[in-house]
């Protein structure tokens, strides 16, 4: 039997990790603008980071407050929302239901991936 094993094409953690977050979405060779995918405890705690590291970055972006369930009428919002901002990153900010929102999201847009911790410390980079 195969096993198969995923990961981010990059992982970046360590504290205050996401400070780093436009620096990294640019190594990766990404550019916005950005929608970014966030929960309302993510969006308050990381707010001021975002703005400080993605304008140093020079990407700009949009926060799409998440609703709190990842179902097909709340990817379908961020699929709007993206497509109507131009988005050409997607970035998840939160837990579970979040991430996985992002992920629909990006991928029905054809767009990458970008999960940002809620915590601010670490930070996934797909």
């Amino acid at each position: 039997m195969l096993k198969v094993f995923c990961s981010p094409a990059r992982y970046t953690q360590g504290p205050n990790a996401t400070a780093s977050l436009g620096e990294e979405i640019v190594n990766l060779g990404l550019s916005g603008p950005a929608i970014i995918v966030a929960g309302r405890s993510a969006a308050k705690l990381l707010e001021t980071v975002w703005r400080e590291t993605l304008t140093a970055a020079g990407i700009a972006y949009q926060i799409f407050p998440f609703t709190g369930e990842c179902t097909s009428t709340e990817i379908a919002r961020g699929v709007a929302a993206g497509r109507a901002m131009g988005a050409r990153i997607v970035i998840g900010a939160g837990g579970g239901k979040v991430l996985d929102t992002s992920r629909a999201v990006a991928s029905d847009l054809g767009l990458p991936q970008v999960n940002c911790n809620s915590s601010g410390r670490a930070g996934i980079l797909e």
